[in-house]
């Protein structure tokens, strides 16, 4: 268990390096992950890299953060959109108020409200992490493409 930004922080540089194959995430809009700092963009490249076939999903409610103040991962994701997908969570969906990171080998960092440090990490327990990963399908498969840099609603 976490109960601190640094301790939610290095749950999710673990969870990383421990990825073997995909990393799902759900989230607000990545502000909190710091996905943007340079050690975790060059982790995440490092892991789409590792081997053929390896990608990220990531859900988001909220693509702002990430196309304004985002510019490493935004690079990431023009270099490997092949294999990073980002989709757009709907109105309905807003609700909720958790995030999580998800690997397909049984890792998981579970921020149990996106205003409060506190959380649990998973560590290779497919089992325990499991209804984490059908919750995630649920997300995605609602969840609709985002064209970041588009303008909407035009």
């Amino acid at each position: 268990y976490f109960d601190t930004e640094a301790g939610f922080r290095t749950a999710i540089d673990a969870a990383i390096l421990a990825a073997d194959a995909e990393i799902c995430i759900f989230d607000r809009d990545l502000a909190r992950l710091r996905l943007e700092e340079q050690a975790r963009v060059a982790a995440l490249r490092a892991f789409v890299t590792m081997r053929r076939g390896n990608r990220i999903r990531i859900a988001l409610k909220d693509s702002r953060h990430l196309e304004l103040k985002s510019p490493r991962l935004l690079a990431l994701l023009r270099l490997f959109g092949h294999v990073i997908e980002i989709r757009r969570t709907p109105e309905e969906l807003d609700r909720l108020c958790d995030s999580h990171l998800l690997t397909d080998n049984g890792f998981a960092v579970v921020r149990f409200h996106i205003d409060q440090p506190r959380g649990k990490l998973i560590m290779a327990d497919r089992i325990e992490v499991h209804p984490w990963l059908e919750r995630f399908a649920e997300l995605w498969s609602a969840a609709e493409p985002c064209s970041l840099g588009a303008t909407f609603g035009l």
